[in-house]
């Protein structure tokens, strides 16, 4: 994967009740949202194309035999959904850990 452009976005969450120390008052709580954006989209792509779509086509070739191995073409697809939804783990996996 080649990064290409990197974008950084502050947020700024204002508190209900400012929260008060022996140095300072906090008002808001400040963060940054690029690696939480990029494992969201990560993940529903993920979802959408891999799980769901993979799922689909594997259900859709159980009848197909391949002509060398002579095994059902859907247990070799059948490693799109299951890659998939290890992929979805460690995006939400990384969600977490970033959040933390």
């Amino acid at each position: 994967m080649k990064i290409t452009d990197v974008k950084l976005y502050r947020i700024s969450i204002p508190l209900r009740v400012p929260f008060k120390t022996a140095l300072r008052s906090v008002d808001s709580v400040e963060d940054v949202i690029v690696e939480i954006i990029t494992n969201i989209c990560l993940f529903v792509f993920v979802l959408l194309i891999c799980v769901i779509g993979g799922y689909l086509y594997t259900v859709g070739q159980v009848k197909q035999i391949d002509a060398a191995l002579h095994i059902s073409k859907a247990i070799m697809y059948a490693s799109v959904p299951f890659t998939g939804v290890i992929t979805m783990y460690y995006a939400v996996y990384n969600i977490v850990r970033s959040v933390k």
